[in-house]
């Protein structure tokens, strides 16, 4: 089965030939963190490296972990900087403000 790679502004996964997928298979797709106010991905922050370091994690697993802006279904988040310059956003409705 030949796979063709798939990547946009913040999902990166694999689809398979239309003809050559069985209704049975499913397509797995990794959501990658970016910040929405400057557009940078969790890997680029200098400030999410430095503590993903010191937790010994990846970026982008530290920022699902971690970051209380950041939302698992679309992988949207906000950086300190830019959480800072939209306001600080809070949501009175829920536990935490998540990015949409």
């Amino acid at each position: 089965m030949s796979k063709h790679p798939y990547h946009d502004s913040h999902v990166v996964g694999y689809t398979y030939d239309s003809d050559e997928v069985s209704e049975h298979e499913i397509t797995c797709i990794e959501i990658v963190p970016q910040c929405q106010g400057c557009k940078k991905y969790a890997s680029e922050i200098e400030e999410i490296q430095i503590n993903a370091a010191y937790d010994d994690m990846e970026p982008n697993t530290w920022v699902k972990d971690q970051e209380g802006t950041y939302n698992s279904f679309n992988g949207h988040f906000l950086c300190n900087a830019c959480y800072i310059k939209s306001g600080m956003p809070t949501n009175v409705n829920r536990k935490r403000w998540i990015c949409p």
